[in-house]
């Protein structure tokens, strides 16, 4: 019996530690960021987006990452983690192709901080395409509105 206890102990435990015990549904939600510049050599315009996709799927929360535009397209699938005032995104699996950047299951991605400012952007393995977009600390990512 004894032996018995601890076995149904230690099964529950793990359990239980598996489960997320932060509640995250304020960050639930699509968020988006847009860069663009003139390409120098033939006054084109080139494009980015940045596309974030928060959802809760059983007691995890998840979020899929898409960027799209010239010669970008990425889409990855991140495990979220943090409090009410920040997350990270750590990497799970690249759901489009192989050719895409290699992460470790685990990278931080990027980490977003809520703050007076709006949602500041802190960029970890995905950094932007422009320069002046790689700063630390700025509000990037903005909620985007659902259409139903």
């Amino acid at each position: 019996m004894y032996l018995l206890t601890i076995i149904l102990f230690s099964f529950t435990f793990t359990s239980c530690a598996e489960e997320s015990t932060v509640n995250l549904d304020v960050w639930v939600g699509e968020y988006g960021f847009f860069e663009s510049t003139l390409n120098p050599v033939n006054d084109t315009i080139m494009m980015w987006d940045y596309y974030i996709d928060i959802y809760k799927e059983g007691n995890g929360y998840f979020a899929n990452i898409v960027v799209q535009g010239r010669m970008t397209d990425k889409d990855i699938i991140t495990r979220v983690v943090g409090d009410e005032n920040a997350i990270s995104l750590l990497f799970e699996e690249n759901t489009i192709s192989e050719w895409q950047p290699r992460y470790e299951k685990g990278d931080v991605i990027l980490t977003l901080e809520n703050s007076e400012y709006g949602m500041l952007t802190y960029w970890g393995k995905l950094s932007p395409n422009l320069y002046e977009s790689q700063v630390q600390g700025m509000v990037h990512f903005t909620g985007i509105e659902r259409s139903r």
